[in-house]
């Protein structure tokens, strides 16, 4: 097998390894050539793409993305050796926690490398979008909020993405309280990441993005969120697995009311 990084000439390849019921990962590999925290790479058969994935390194934490092995070559290792290749990559790159987002087929390929459980993502859909009163203490993120933004982020997701998130806070959205930002939506960040220090935030947030979507990706253990989505008509559609490798992250999955996606958590 040959690794080599991927280039926006193989974008036109990778797309024949779409997942059915993925969102177009074309995008995602795009967005991962153009920043210099992400690794994207490919594995080689016969001068063939067999098997992808990505590396993301936020220096003391790091992610793996986009694992995904072609379906002719699979139960060959391919995705062990790409998971144990991005893993040494990322441990070079001073990562001592590496997160991960498994699916149910490769829950346990992960497991033999070293990955443990963490927690659940419980995915809740509804047929239609939902027209909620929007909440007066929501306004538009300005630039002076940004360091009020990224300060929580940090806390609440225990890793600094700064790096991610300073490029995708123009056209988002702050829930404020006696002049204290008590939450944000970035609906440009992945699938619309909103993260809050209480639950009236978090759900008032919620309610925004609902007018526009209609698909909500959660931790189970932010239990106000998953009732509220479940009293309004959503229901659940699907689980995976957030795994972890090495030292274990301090994070707070309570406060998490949309992911960004399954490459960030």
């Amino acid at each position: 097998m040959i690794v080599n990084n991927i280039v926006e000439e193989d974008i036109h390849i990778i797309s024949d390894l779409q997942p059915e019921k993925w969102p177009d990962i074309t995008l995602d590999f795009k967005f991962y050539i153009h920043s210099p925290f992400c690794n994207p790479i490919k594995i080689l058969v016969d001068e063939k793409i067999v098997g992808v994935g990505c590396g993301i390194s936020f220096g003391k934490t790091a992610w793996l993305a986009h694992i995904i092995v072609d379906e002719k070559h699979r139960a060959k290792g391919v995705g062990t050796f790409i998971v144990n290749y991005l893993c040494n990559y990322l441990k070079k790159k001073d990562a001592s926690t590496i997160s991960l987002i498994a699916t149910e087929s490769g829950f346990k390929v992960y497991q033999k490398v070293g990955f443990s459980f963490e927690t659940e993502y419980v995915f809740l859909g509804k047929d239609e979008k939902v027209d909620h009163k929007i909440s007066n203490n929501i306004r538009k993120l300005d630039k002076q909020d940004h360091a009020k933004v990224l300060s929580p982020d940090n806390r609440i997701s225990g890793e600094d993405r700064s790096i991610l998130l300073r490029g995708n806070l123009a056209d988002s959205y702050v829930y404020h309280q006696q002049g204290e930002i008590m939450g944000y939506y970035l609906p440009d960040l992945g699938e619309g990441l909103i993260m809050a220090q209480d639950v009236e935030a978090g759900v008032e947030l919620m309610k925004l993005r609902s007018k526009h979507q209609n698909r909500f990706v959660l931790p189970i253990n932010n239990i106000p969120a998953v009732e509220f989505l479940l009293s309004n008509g959503f229901s659940e559609v699907d689980r995976a697995q957030r795994m972890v490798y090495g030292e274990k992250l301090s994070w707070d999955p309570s406060k998490l009311f949309n992911r960004i996606g399954g490459n960030f958590g």
